[in-house]
């Protein structure tokens, strides 16, 4: 039994001595794997993270050309991909495009990813501005057309709330090209005005008697481009303490779109999107207006074209493409007697080629093409009088018939008290602009941007933003045979998907401010996102130091 025993025994002990050895090897082995296996996890959620990163990081890059893409995912921003528009444009009853045949969706709205107009914020200014007395009279001069008269009017606005004085009812141009002779509350409702801004700042209609008797000594300057507010606090404010008022003769673009204290931005929003209304008569006309559009596509969409193709733009940009030789001779010969038209000798090719030109109608057209809109839109042209007349306009008719102008819908009794006044015109076709379920401009101007920066404000409505440079490079291409339609359509489509107005940050190039986003096309200080969606993106502004758009 013993040897048994002892049998049984060695036995045991081998079998032991196996599992021993056996654990010997396998728990380095085990411990091995575990940690490759962390190792992998870690090395995929750090790609997951990168991957993340560089979503964001593309997403960042897609607001230089003016949107960041949206996903269908709530609260995530990223570049939207051609394919996922596509599949979302098919998703909402995608039409056929008649010349490439595709399957888009023109009228589809930017997502807003929970972004809208703020509201507590703004009126928070009221709160936090504690009643002062006043310094002493702001007069300000405007300058140029009604666009860029307004944006003026909101910087000085900004900038009486910032030095503490009162306002004085701002004066219009009435001495540049157009030659309007209407005051302020020909074009904007004045009582309104004066009581949206009672919170922020006093304004009255005009100086009291004793400062008015002297208002031709009073101090005048011209506030240098683009300043910041430390420039009106040393060198505008110390001039009204002495003096009880100063005028400013030019106001156009005389302050900083970024590095601003955001009450200043939220003074310009206010003005911009509540003060500056226009009087009951131009809105009704607006109204009707939008009404008629409405009426005319059976209660379906309609496209509003800003169509920047006057005399005036054409001879200040130098732009002559498609001109008839006495054409050119014509707009050349009024830039040179303009005399604040600084540049004369211009290359109008190379304007072209560099994105510079305003679309003429044909290639705005084409554009409207590319895009997926058909035969069947309604198209409303927002703009003056288009050089060239109907001649010019002929192609454009031809590929979209149902195109109507203010001139058109309105009848002449309509339309005669307010004939013969550009700004007054033209705040019509800001109105039905603003309304339009897309609004497309065909050049950078002031009222391009500050349109774009409202529908914005209103909830993001559709604004497609032409990358002009290379928008014309695919339009030679197809003109020259290079390209086939549907080639060039699908690559115009391409570079515009991101450029609808959606939410994006206000690029910032701060040694170039002319070149950087403008404040009024893109006011992220004063958009919000509800709390209840997952921050994925924060609006502000990104420095941008080489111009990626144009």
């Amino acid at each position: 039994m013993g040897g048994g025993i002892e049998t049984g025994g060695g036995v045991g002990t081998t079998s032991m001595g196996k599992k021993a050895l056996v654990a010997s090897v396998w728990r380095p082995l085990l411990v091995f794997l575990m940690l490759l296996g962390s190792l992998m996890y870690i090395s995929v959620g750090q790609l997951m993270v990168e991957r993340r990163h560089k979503e964001l990081k593309i997403g960042v890059q897609g607001a230089a050309n003016g949107s960041i893409g949206v996903s269908s995912s709530v609260g995530s921003v990223q570049q939207a991909g051609i394919f996922d528009f596509s599949r979302r444009a098919l998703a909402v009853g995608g039409q056929a495009d008649p010349l490439s045949g595709s399957a888009v969706n023109p009228w589809r709205q930017p997502e807003s990813q929970g972004w809208h107009a703020c509201g507590q914020e703004v009126a928070s200014i009221q709160k936090d501005a504690a009643p002062m007395l006043s310094q002493g009279y702001l007069l300000v001069s405007t300058n140029g057309g009604l666009n860029q008269m307004r944006a003026a009017i909101c910087d000085m606005v900004a900038m009486a709330y910032w030095m503490n004085v009162t306002l004085v009812i701002p004066e219009l141009d009435k001495s540049s090209f157009w030659a309007d002779s209407s005051e302020f509350e020909d074009i904007f409702d004045v009582d309104h005005f004066v009581q949206t801004l009672k919170p922020l700042v006093p304004v009255v209609r005009t100086l009291p008697p004793k400062l008015g008797a002297r208002a031709h000594k009073l101090p005048v300057l011209d506030p240098i481009s683009w300043s910041q507010a430390g420039y009106y606090t040393h060198h505008v404010l110390p001039l009204i303490r002495k003096h009880g008022a100063v005028r400013l003769a030019k106001t156009d673009s005389r302050l900083a779109n970024n590095g601003l204290p955001f009450s200043i931005q939220h003074v310009r929003c206010r003005t911009q999107f509540h003060a500056l209304r226009f009087t009951p008569a131009i809105e009704a006309l607006g109204r009707r207006l939008v009404a008629l559009m409405r009426e005319r596509a059976r209660g379906g969409p309609f496209l509003a074209l800003h169509l920047r193709y006057e005399m005036d733009m054409l001879a200040f940009s130098g732009c002559t493409h498609g001109c008839s030789p006495q054409e050119e001779r014509q707009l050349t010969d009024l830039r040179y007697s303009v005399r604040h038209w600084r540049e004369k000798e211009i290359d109008s090719a190379a304007q072209r080629r560099q994105g510079l030109c305003p679309l003429t109608p044909e290639e705005a057209g084409l554009f409207l093409k590319a895009l997926g809109f058909n035969e069947s839109t309604h198209v409303y042209i927002a703009a003056g009088d288009i050089y060239g007349g109907q001649e010019r306009m002929a192609k454009l008719a031809a590929m979209f018939p149902n195109l109507v102008r203010k001139d058109t819908l309105l009848d002449a009794a309509e339309l005669a008290s307010i004939n013969g006044h550009s700004s007054q015109l033209a705040a019509l076709d800001y109105l039905v602009s603003l309304e339009s379920d897309v609004f497309l401009p065909t050049f950078s101007g002031n009222m391009a941007k500050l349109i774009q920066g409202h529908r914005r404000y209103l909830g993001f409505r559709k604004t497609v933003i032409p990358s002009r440079r290379r928008l014309v490079e695919m339009l030679d291409l197809y003109s020259e045979g290079k390209a086939t339609w549907g080639k060039a359509a699908e690559r115009i489509r391409d570079f515009h998907r991101s450029q609808t107005g959606g939410p994006a940050r206000r690029a910032v190039m701060p040694k170039r401010p002319k070149l950087e986003d403008y404040f009024y096309a893109n006011p992220t200080e004063c958009l919000c996102q509800d709390t209840d969606v997952e921050p994925g993106f924060e609006l502000g502004v990104k420095p941008l130091h080489l111009l990626s758009a144009i």
